[in-house]
């Protein structure tokens, strides 16, 4: 029985232009390119995941604003954080 948790390789080619931001990113920080992107995918999940289910709801014909709404509701929401957080550390 194939292990189900394992993680999945997926061939990715980028433009020039993205591969040298990632390159800089991962120079930068002394980290492999290819943590650099995982790393940006997994910050990113819980938008992605809004952004599959509100594609999913308008192939069904239903109406996917709701869903958007609370995507941005919640990147808005934890930028506010951030700013707060960066506005007491000055």
């Amino acid at each position: 029985m194939p292990n189900q948790t394992r993680s999945r390789r997926v061939a990715l080619s980028v433009p020039p232009e993205l591969n040298d931001i990632l390159e800089d990113l991962s120079d930068l920080q002394s980290i492999p390119k290819t943590k650099v992107i995982l790393g940006l995918l997994q910050e990113m999940q819980p938008q992605l995941t809004a952004f599959r289910d509100a594609l999913k709801a308008a192939k069904e014909g239903q109406n996917p604003n709701k869903i958007l709404a609370g995507m941005f509701a919640d990147i808005f929401s934890e930028f506010g954080e951030v700013l707060r957080d960066n506005s007491k550390n000055d």
